[in-house]
């Protein structure tokens, strides 16, 4: 009650204030690289200090914890950030939102001002980046902070509000604070507005001696373009934004067209760990991988020069498997995506892992701004699926193995990994984890060290959804042999079989004692998640580590394989869009030579949903209609005299 009394306080303390100036200057000094300004509203022409209410009419952001983030979310407005159009935002509990899914976290200098090409994490608006808690209390106080979201059609605007969002600070409550601020984005002028009802409280002692406990400002997708209102000089408690003021970031009225060509995908699970079966189909004696990447143009300016794209694969010794040079003819247009399959196949002679990798090598040649994203990868690891257990792991029991954060805090906080198996239904026998020991303290028999669980998927897949499974780890369960390199196992009393999708599988701290190896020998699958407060969230090392999780699974003979084509020598072109759909989408099929084309989609436990055929034909369009069919992920097959081949369709 004496919370509730006080946010009560802080809040009315907002509403009586006058409009106050920010502590930085009245607009910005010059334009960005893009031509971006900004004015508070104390400069000629600035924006009014005008607080949109959204509590009664906003969408809480569910999941939300200490250094995480929640999309995609839909704009449902029409919005150019820079030069590029965006349809959905990921929101994050530091005081950013995205148009790619990542959150920042503090480094040594705090929140750097951007540009910030440096860390990867760009295409970013921060009305209030710092280190701030949106997750549930630690202590006794409830953290009553929430966000909240508004697509305002009506008015053809995006409204995102952090309320009474406290900072994270290490106390009992994991907390101090309150801060109420929101970003407007509007698709009118394609301004963003930032308004600060609130600043209250002092972020953790820890950043006191950081530079930047806290920036302001935009970041496009380059990384290399970027407004910081706070100036690129430290920042501290002073230059904290001031309660009711408002500033504006305003686009150029007519910007230079941009040239930014990069490589979107690689393999089936967008630059992500993935597995193939090594022996999926016994008559099959040579089953094969059909090397694809998606190129997208990703800037303003239509590129009709050939793009030059090479393809390898390597393994962890870095021997060549396939290394191909190709050209993709016809340019591409601003904004498209095309997916390129390559002449040259991977073979798979035995299980094992491989960096795979796709990159343009031409980029310099029409004038691309942006070199970070010319290229990209993805582990991909091949695995015998004859065998009765199949082991699914992004991580050799070879590699060097390192101690994880001996610091969780108990319960709730801890590591996951998500597993996608190459073949559904997958029956999840066994989970294994390989430890360390963190202290020399004694391990009593009935001390509990952690929890480990099972789970499925959450609607759009991008964290875990129900538990399957969970149980409890205590210090009898462990012998020596767990800490010279043995798995420590979890044998699930009732086997749980997986139909679509995928699964995670989690490690909770206990006790400060035991705790998860991790690795850092290339490929790195990017599947790892960190929790924190029972929220789950990509790992903010993910490209650079794994956690030491594996799962054992088993398949039986009527087990759809997703990810080998019966490779269709003749396909000109296969493309479904948009995916994921709401079960309406286009199906686009050109042949090289005509035939007849059978159309058939399957749910993940290998029912046949959809069957079509159509006559002798060269070129194939139609907007196919499956609305009919439940949520889920379903195998979209394509067959010619010539062979088969398929996708899968996501249907929301």
């Amino acid at each position: 009650m004496r919370r509730l009394f006080l946010l009560s306080l802080i809040n009315l303390f907002g509403f009586c204030l006058f409009a106050q100036d920010l502590p930085w200057p009245a607009e910005s000094p010059s334009p960005d690289g893009y031509g971006y300004t900004w004015k508070t509203n104390s400069a000629s022409g600035g924006p009014q200090y005008n607080w949109v209410e959204i509590s009664n009419t906003g969408t809480v952001v569910e999941g939300l914890g200490d250094d995480n983030f929640v999309g995609p979310i839909p704009l449902g407005i029409d919005f150019q950030f820079y030069w590029l159009n965006k349809t959905e935002v990921w929101i994050s509990s530091n005081g950013h939102i995205s148009f790619a899914p990542y959150v920042i976290a503090s480094n040594a200098d705090g929140f750097p001002p951007s540009p910030r090409s440096t860390d990867g994490k760009n295409d970013l608006i921060a009305p209030y980046l710092s280190d701030l808690n949106a997750g549930e209390n630690e202590g006794g106080n409830p953290n009553l902070g929430e966000v909240l979201y508004l697509s305002d059609v009506a008015n053809n605007r995006f409204i995102v509000t952090y309320k009474n969002i406290p900072y994270w600070v290490n106390n009992a409550d994991g907390w101090q604070g309150a801060n109420t601020f929101q970003v407007i984005l509007d698709g009118n002028d394609n301004s963003i507005t930032f308004q600060y009802r609130t600043i209250f409280g002092d972020w953790s002692p820890a950043y006191n001696d950081a530079d930047f406990p806290f920036t302001v400002g935009i970041e496009a997708i380059t990384g290399t373009f970027g407004l910081s209102a706070t100036g690129n000089s430290p920042v501290g408690p002073t230059d904290k934004p001031v309660n009711q003021t408002a500033i504006k970031f305003i686009p150029p009225s007519s910007p230079s067209p941009v040239t930014d060509v990069g490589v979107s995908s690689v393999g089936p699970s967008g630059n992500k760990g993935f597995f193939v079966p090594w022996n999926p189909f016994p008559l099959e004696e040579d089953p094969r991988f059909r090397l694809r990447g998606k190129i997208r143009n990703f800037g303003s300016a239509d590129v009709n020069s050939a793009i030059i794209i090479q393809t390898q694969v390597t393994d962890s010794l870095e021997l060549l498997y396939v290394n191909e040079i190709d050209t993709l003819f016809g340019g591409i247009r601003a904004g498209q995506e095309k997916e390129f399959v390559f002449e040259d196949v991977f073979y798979p002679a035995f299980e094992s892992s491989y960096d795979y990798d796709v990159r343009i090598l031409n980029a310099n040649s029409f004038g691309d701004i942006n070199p970070s994203n010319d290229g990209d990868a993805a582990e991909m690891i091949t695995i015998d699926t004859s065998k009765a257990d199949i082991i699914l792991s992004y991580i050799n029991r070879d590699e060097p193995q390192f101690v994880t954060n001996p610091n969780l805090t108990a319960e709730d906080d801890g590591q996951g990994i998500f597993f996608a198996p190459p073949a559904y239904p997958a029956v999840v026998k066994e989970l294994q984890f390989r430890l360390s020991l963190l202290t020399a303290d004694p391990i009593g028999p009935n001390l509990e060290l952690a929890d480990v669980g099972l789970y499925g998927l959450s609607q759009d897949g991008s964290i875990p959804g129900p538990e399957l499974f969970r149980t409890s780890i205590f210090g009898a369960d462990l012998d020596n042999s767990n800490f010279d390199g043995d798995f420590f196992k979890v044998v699930l009393p009732n086997p749980i079989t997986i139909t679509e999708g995928g699964f995670y599988v989690g490690w909770f701290q206990e006790q400060g004692i035991v705790g998860l190896s991790i690795g850092n020998t290339a490929p790195i699958s990017g599947q790892s998640f960190e929790v924190s407060s029972g929220t789950w969230a990509p790992d903010r090392n993910a490209n650079t580590q794994e956690f030491y999780i594996r799962a054992i699974i088993s398949l039986d003979d009527n087990a759809v394989y997703t990810p080998i084509d019966h490779e269709i020598e003749d396909l000109g072109k296969f493309d479904v869009y948009p995916n994921p759909n709401q079960g309406s989408f286009t199906l686009e099929v050109e042949l090289d030579n005509p035939s007849e084309l059978g159309i058939k989609v399957y749910d993940l436990a290998g029912n046949k949903v959809f069957l079509e055929f159509e006559p002798v034909l060269s070129s194939y369009s139609k907007v196919m209609d499956l609305s009919y069919l439940s949520q889920g992920m379903y195998i979209l097959q394509i067959s010619t005299a010539n062979g088969v081949q398929s996708k899968r369709i996501i249907i929301r």
